[in-house]
């Protein structure tokens, strides 16, 4: 019989390692972000890799959407902060449109976010400062980004090399490097992963004015295709 990538798509085991936490009204504060925080923190104490990476969703100025993965440089009771260069797609794009929704999904702790809101610049005081802790590889990197691609990987090889020798102490922060921070709008979603089968756990939505509380299903009723 031949098996067809459907078949083989549904074979992949899903939620096969899920722990038992889940998401109740009572763990959930009317001010979510500082959890979003433990949580992360949760997720690489149990192993995950790089627990701070998400995905950004950005729409251009003609509707068109576009995803990352990134990693969160900051957390407060206001927003979550991340840096891109004000030039990149994602800069652009928020540009046009502030409007972002960010995902974090854990599947070690069985535990994903989604968040919308707006993200604009928070400076360039910010933006220097953030460049300044990273480490000195990834700040000549940073000299390499260009609207445009490079012509190839030996091209940034030497353009790297030369940034090296360019600035052996102190690397200056770009003027495209921009510190930004993502404002969540009063509504988003935590929740907590269940196996196949498993009981349903309803939807709460008494935890608070930011948030609605559930666990998440496993099926889509509405399966989307999407056309390149």
């Amino acid at each position: 019989m031949h098996e067809t990538m459907r078949d083989r798509l549904r074979s992949i085991p899903v939620f096969a390692d899920v722990g038992t936490a889940h998401v109740q009204d009572h763990d959930v504060p009317d001010n979510p972000l500082p959890l979003v925080g433990d949580w992360i923190l949760a997720a690489g104490a149990t192993g995950q890799q790089e627990p701070h990476a998400m995905s950004l969703c950005t729409v251009d100025a003609a509707g068109m959407p576009s995803s990352r993965v990134l990693i969160v440089k900051d957390i407060d009771d206001e927003s979550l902060f991340f840096a891109t260069p004000s030039d990149s797609r994602k800069g652009r794009d928020i540009a046009a449109n502030p409007q972002v929704a960010a995902h974090f999904h854990w599947p070690v702790t069985g535990r994903q976010i989604r968040i919308t809101g707006t993200a604009a610049d928070h400076g360039r005081a910010a933006s220097e400062a953030d460049f300044a802790e990273r480490g000195r590889s990834s700040r000549l990197a940073a000299h390499l980004h260009r609207p445009g691609p490079l012509p190839g990987r030996k091209a940034a090889l030497t353009e790297y090399e030369r940034l090296d020798a360019l600035y052996p102490d102190e690397v200056p922060c770009p003027p495209n490097v921009d510190a930004l921070h993502h404002h969540p709008h009063r509504g988003g979603v935590l929740g907590s992963e269940r196996r196949p089968g498993a009981p349903p756990a309803g939807v709460s939505q008494g935890c608070g004015p930011w948030w609605l509380a559930a666990r998440v299903a496993v099926a889509l009723t509405h399966p989307v295709g999407l056309a390149p």
